[in-house]
């Protein structure tokens, strides 16, 4: 007949020698981010019992929305209140997280998930005047420097909208041909579409004098 205390000392003792489940957080200063713009990363890594990681190196990663897997940016350790922070710069969309390793004492610890968008900067250049009948080119960089689709917008009838599209070229550079049929201020801005590597943004306000 099985000892009721016995079993009980082997669970004691089976419960003593377990591995610490680990918990990990993650938070971010911010979620969207203009290109170039550092953003505060924190976490906090503690036991079941909420009691802090004191010492933990923890990993942090990066992924892509094509990646498949993770990607190790760096490492830091645990303050004495199982706390971490430091600045990160990121220069396209990525998903973060927080790990830290497994060990005989301890299991993985993870953190959730977070997403991050990045605003690219995109600046826009014309001439000042034209006349109606001219055509003149409206161009620019996109930072970072890549290949994206770019829209050409004029503001018509009160609102923005589209009259042409393009793509920059692997240094980030686009140009426009245009022109104007009416005379008086024409207004023009560039934008870069939302897509799996970079945010939307738009470019400033362009105004050309549209001459007779």
């Amino acid at each position: 007949m099985e000892d009721p205390l016995a079993l009980s000392n082997i669970r004691q003792v089976a419960t003593s020698i377990a591995p610490d489940e680990i918990l990990g957080t993650l938070t971010l200063s911010a979620e969207e981010l203009g290109y170039g713009q550092v953003a505060t990363l924190s976490g906090i890594f503690t036991l079941p019992d909420k009691a802090p990681v004191a010492g933990l190196p923890v990993k942090i990663e990066v992924k892509t929305s094509t990646d498949l897997t993770w990607r190790e940016v760096g490492q830091i350790t645990t303050a004495p209140d199982g706390s971490i922070s430091t600045p990160i710069l990121l220069g396209k969309n990525q998903q973060l997280r927080l790990r830290s390793e497994g060990t005989w004492e301890r299991l993985e610890g993870l953190s959730a998930i977070k997403s991050v968008k990045i605003k690219p900067g995109i600046s826009i250049s014309t001439v000042i005047a034209a006349d109606k009948s001219q055509t003149f080119s409206i161009s620019g960089i996109v930072s970072p420097k890549i290949s994206t689709k770019i829209n050409l917008e004029e503001f018509i009838s009160g609102k923005w909208k589209v009259i042409q599209e393009t793509t920059s070229d692997s240094n980030g550079n686009y140009a426009f041909t245009t022109g104007s049929s009416i005379s008086g201020f024409a207004r023009f801005r560039t934008s870069v579409v939302n897509n799996e590597t970079l945010g939307a943004a738009t470019s400033a306000t362009a105004v050309v004098v549209i001459r007779e």
